[in-house]
């Protein structure tokens, strides 16, 4: 990166530049879309980590009802063997 002090000095020796003003300018509105673009990337992330969040929730969820129902199908096929064998 040309700091100021160098893009000064170079033009003293007469390397031929852009102004000073122009390149921090570019500069600034590179930052400025580089910055935006990070903000939307850090929100998008925290969405999708949210919603990754509810849904590992809902799956823990529906895990623990389907272990339940089974545990009942289980048991009441226990207690039908157990009529059907006396």
């Amino acid at each position: 990166m040309i700091t100021v002090a160098d893009s000064l000095s170079l033009t003293l020796i007469g390397v031929s530049f852009p102004s000073v003003s122009f390149i921090l300018h570019k500069m600034e509105k590179l930052n400025s879309k580089l910055l935006m673009e990070n903000l939307y990337i850090m929100q998008e992330n925290e969405r999708l980590r949210k919603k990754a969040e509810l849904l590992n929730q809902e799956n823990q969820a529906l895990h623990t009802e389907l272990k339940h129902r089974l545990a009942a199908a289980a048991a009441t096929a226990s207690k039908a063997n157990k009529k059907f064998i006396k």
